[in-house]
């Protein structure tokens, strides 16, 4: 299983928004960082609305820095 790294940089009143290392905006509908239900946001926008639900094949890892960082 792809492992992303995903890090928390603000909230929404649509859910909790993480950045990818890559700069992929993605939001967690259900607020909840034990176990985040992500979606892709439109436009790829901090703004967006919850898009799409993310691929189950991906685990995603909440992290305060990234690796590299």
């Amino acid at each position: 299983m792809q492992k992303v790294e995903i890090k928390l940089i603000g909230s929404e009143i649509n859910g909790d928004i993480y950045v990818t290392k890559k700069g992929t905006y993605l939001c967690d509908v259900d607020f909840n960082p034990n176990n985040p239900y992500l979606h892709t946001m439109t436009r790829n926008d901090f703004d967006g609305e919850p898009n799409i639900p993310v691929r189950d094949d991906i685990d995603f890892v909440i992290v305060d820095k990234f690796s590299d960082e």
